[in-house]
């Protein structure tokens, strides 16, 4: 790993910088010797069409962690706007740890067994096929092997708090298909 150079101004800086950047907003489960195990994440992203796959980067201080490391699977929630409570429980902003933050909502099993959220926008069955180092997260390259998808509004998470886009509007029209 190379030496640390940031000062403290600079990481204040790339902190302040990043709450720019509005993110969609996850909870990420799995289930571990009988236990389940999850936490809110906005670090999720489409790596490629072909195979389905997506890059997620999970700290390595978090309870799910390695519970997620050591089975190889995961499901992946995309949270609605209404689920914003969910991503607050499992965000580590409530009372709740470990397996009790999964009384505060509705869940099922995914086609894989994974804990799926009800409710949600999509639920994305993943297997971890690699992991990398991320210095303090890993970086997992997961194979995407089901999806179930009910749609709605999105919550996302910008500037160090939750939001819908329920106001929103395009920028700018495009043909359906048309970008990402």
């Amino acid at each position: 790993m190379a030496p640390e150079i940031a000062t403290d101004s600079l990481r204040e800086a790339f902190r302040r910088g990043m709450r720019g950047l509005a993110g969609g907003v996850c909870v990420i489960a799995t289930e571990y010797e009988g236990l389940r195990y999850g936490l809110t994440v906005t670090s999720v992203c489409s790596l490629s069409l072909r195979p389905p796959s997506l890059v997620i980067c999970v700290n390595r201080d978090a309870e799910a962690h390695d519970p997620i490391c050591r089975t190889r699977a995961l499901s992946v929630n995309v949270l609605s706007a209404s689920q914003q409570s969910t991503a607050r429980v499992f965000g580590g902003l409530e009372t709740e740890r470990g397996p009790l933050r999964f009384a505060e909502a509705d869940w099922t099993r995914s086609a894989a067994g994974l804990p799926a959220l009800i409710g949600c926008l999509s639920n994305l069955d993943c297997h971890v096929e690699e992991i990398a180092d991320g210095r303090t997260h890993s970086i997992l390259i997961c194979a995407v092997r089901a999806v179930s998808v009910d749609g709605g509004a999105p919550l996302v998470y910008w500037e160090r708090d939750f939001h819908t886009l329920a106001d929103a509007r395009p920028v700018a029209a495009h043909a359906p298909g048309d970008g990402p």
